[in-house]
């Protein structure tokens, strides 16, 4: 199982050896106070606490940890890639703002509002709808909506002449276009 400190750039920074936790906290806290928009990787260069090889190592400790934890997502189907886990990976977004948009996402639920993760990211303005479909065709799914309940769902490996039923009310699942 992956924690969630294994898919954190710093933590595994750390691990890998390559930055201390007082380099690590200097490097947080001129990126808090200084650059907000600069990746704590460039900071660590910027600082002299690495270099761009070892910032590429990490990041492929992070790419390679982000895949194994896909296969731990709890709502994951057969054949289905992680919706967070491509946006992170193509460079998106980042862990927090998935995380986040996950617990929004259950929060919701909880009130009978569902609401594909896409959605949420595209509401918030962490990602914009060009990036979602992009995150969507690699995962080689189409979105659909029910026609009676207007759930929307998203269905890997879609078959145009396949007829698909919601789960929840058992109507005609479309494609959206």
């Amino acid at each position: 199982m992956i924690f969630l400190q294994e898919l954190l750039f710093g933590q595994i920074a750390i691990a890998e050896k390559i930055v201390d936790e007082e380099q690590l906290a200097a490097a947080l806290d001129k990126q808090h106070n200084e650059a907000r928009n600069k990746s704590i990787g460039l900071i660590l260069v910027e600082l002299g606490f690495a270099n761009p090889e070892q910032i590429e190592k990490i990041l492929e400790v992070q790419a390679e940890n982000l895949k194994k934890a896909s296969s731990y997502n709890p709502r994951k189907k057969s054949g289905e890639t992680f919706f967070g886990t491509i946006a992170v990976m193509k460079r998106f977004t980042t862990l927090s703002k998935v995380v986040e948009c996950l617990r929004e996402q259950e929060r919701l639920e909880k009130f009978n509002i569902f609401l594909r993760l896409g959605e949420i990211f595209v509401s918030r303005g962490y990602l914009s709808s060009e990036q979602v479909k992009k995150i969507l065709s690699a995962q080689q799914s189409v979105k659909v909506r029910c026609d009676g309940c207007r759930r929307m769902a998203t269905i890997e490996e879609f078959n145009p002449s396949g007829r698909y039923t919601c789960p929840a009310c058992g109507d005609r699942l479309t494609p959206e276009p």
